[in-house]
Formats: structure tokens, sequence, C-alpha cells
């Protein structure tokens, strides 16, 4: 079993959908104190490893098919409207 999985199982769903959004707020937070200058490269990167960990759980308690079908998606309109194309 992987450790998302087990962060799951033994805090909850609830729980662990509290923290990706308290994750998201701090970064949020650092990503604007880095506009202004505020921050470093390493707080902001060590709340985007904070956030990426948090988004791995949520894949295993929502639906990671699901997740990867919707992504593939939206890369593919991306890279599209990088082309210059709509």
């Amino acid at each position: 079993m992987n450790i998302y999985k087990q962060a799951v199982e033994k805090w909850g769903h609830k729980s662990q959908i509290g923290m990706m959004i308290e994750e998201c707020a701090e970064l949020i937070v650092e990503l604007r104190h880095a506009i202004r200058g505020r921050s470093s490269v390493a707080t902001v990167c060590g709340e985007i490893a904070d956030v990426e960990i948090m988004c791995s759980q949520m894949r295993t308690i929502f639906d990671t098919a699901r997740v990867d079908s919707i992504k593939a998606s939206k890369l593919e309109r991306l890279e599209k409207l990088i082309q210059g194309e709509t």
C-alpha cells in the first residue's frame, strides 16, 4: 500500500481534505509573498511539495483514473492554446 493511501486510511477523508485546503492556502500566501519579494524560493518550493503530496492523497480519495483522464484533456487544451489554436 502506498504512503498516500496509508495517510488517508490513518486520518480519514475529511481530515485529509481539510489538510489539502490548508496546504493550498499556505501556498497561496507564499506565492503572494514571492510576488512582493518577501519569500524565498526554498519556502515556495516547500509549499509546492506539501500541495503535491496532498494532491496525491486527493487522487486516492476521489478517482485517480478520472483525474488522469481530465488532466490529459486539459493538457491537450493547454497545448492548443500555447500553439495559438482555439
